[in-house]
């Protein structure tokens, strides 16, 4: 026998729906254009002098696109910040926790905007880093709570710890001097701790965008491993004086986008560490298809455990609050799934309809037998477009 429950209203879709679906669907396109700034003006403009001769023209415009390429990154966060603070405000989210997310996202843009004109103080970038890991450990929370997103959650989770752990070795070697304490020794430790948590979410991610599906492992998880080890190999031989010249090249990258180098890791696995996440990066991208939850995971490991840096943490708030949002709000879940209604979704939705929105498919004066045999798509499709109430 089914429960009844008080009839209510359907839900009324509101503009800052539409703006959070918006932006959703462009996540993706988004987190290519931060991996490939992050790649031409982090990795590979900074690691190209030297290598070899007659490259003063391909350098030079490596750094040309990669700044044009990052200013363009920094002003599609923003706006993607502002629009998703729009839809956390219009949500049916608890009031205490819209207000917790327009604090964190004030932060994120009062110091995001200034970023470009002015070089931030310690001291910035670490409120700057606590906004965006404590976004994302929000966006946990919600996300937990939901199976077809849940195991994009974990990844985040590490994330929101790697990012306060490396904010608070970067506290400890700015202000830890006055401390009773051997602060050097306290830095290495904790910036070595947030490496680790930091590959743990980088593998994760990798778990998350290819599912097993009854297998042990993906192949695109094989070779995105396959092609780390192979480019940590390349970057470990070029240290010898004979190295040629991809071996210098992928030995100055690691250096480059090392997130923590400050660490008692041994080279080999800051090599590791340092060249897995553009692996893991594109591997997403290129498995997650057009589903714009590929693009807020990518967004979120562009950050790493970097959130004092702008960009990397204006990155993981954007991101966070995209998945938040996804959780919340029914539409936005089955867009970020990469469909506009549950029926198209390939995922299976994995809640029952109100008894209420039951009684509301069923024609008056007929029982649920006769309803399900003459009606059964109107049936089935009131059954799946209905949103599940929320006690929070």
């Amino acid at each position: 026998m089914v429960e009844t429950e008080p009839s209510s209203p359907a839900p009324v879709r509101t503009k800052g729906d539409d703006r959070g679906v918006s932006v959703l669907r462009a996540l993706r396109l988004i987190a290519l254009l931060g991996l490939v700034a992050m790649l031409s003006g982090r990795a590979l403009a900074p690691a190209l002098p030297g290598v070899a001769v007659g490259l003063e023209e391909l350098i030079a415009a490596l750094r040309v696109g990669g700044d044009l390429l990052s200013q363009i990154y920094a002003v599609a966060l923003l706006v993607a910040t502002l629009s998703l603070l729009f839809a956390v405000l219009q949500s049916r989210a608890p009031r205490l926790e819209r207000s917790a997310w327009m604090v964190l996202g004030g932060a994120v843009l009062f110091i995001g905007l200034r970023a470009p004109a002015l070089r931030l103080t310690p001291g910035a970038g670490v409120v700057l880093g606590a906004a965006a890991a404590i976004a994302a450990l929000l966006a946990v929370r919600v996300a937990l709570r939901v199976p077809p997103v849940a195991r994009f959650a974990w990844p985040f989770l590490l994330l929101g710890v790697a990012g306060l752990l490396r904010l608070g070795a970067v506290s400890l070697g700015t202000w830890g001097a006055d401390l009773p304490l051997d602060a050097a020794w306290w830095t290495r430790t904790v910036a070595t701790a947030s490496l680790a948590v930091d590959v743990l979410a980088l593998f994760a991610a990798l778990f998350a965008a290819a599912p097993s599906r009854g297998r042990l492992v993906r192949p695109e998880a094989l070779v995105a491993l396959a092609l780390t080890l192979f480019a940590t190999r390349s970057a470990l031989l070029g240290a010898d004086p004979g190295a040629g010249w991809p071996s210098i090249l992928a030995s100055r990258a690691a250096v480059f986008l090392a997130a923590n180098p400050g660490t008692w890791a041994s080279p080999t696995l800051a090599t590791f560490a340092s060249l897995l996440g553009p692996v893991v990066a594109a591997t997403v991208l290129v498995v997650g298809g057009r589903t714009p939850l590929a693009g807020v995971l990518v967004l979120a490991l562009l950050a790493r455990s970097t959130p004092d840096v702008p960009l990397c943490g204006m990155g993981l708030f954007v991101a966070s609050a995209a998945l938040w949002l996804a959780s919340r709000e029914g539409r936005a879940l089955w867009v970020s799934l990469g469909s506009e209604t549950p029926e198209k979704t390939p995922f299976k939705r994995s809640v029952v309809a109100p008894a209420s929105t039951i009684r509301a498919a069923i024609a008056p004066g007929q029982n649920v037998a006769a309803t399900l045999l003459r009606r059964p798509v109107e049936f089935t499709k009131a059954a799946l477009s209905s949103r599940p109430s929320r006690r929070d």
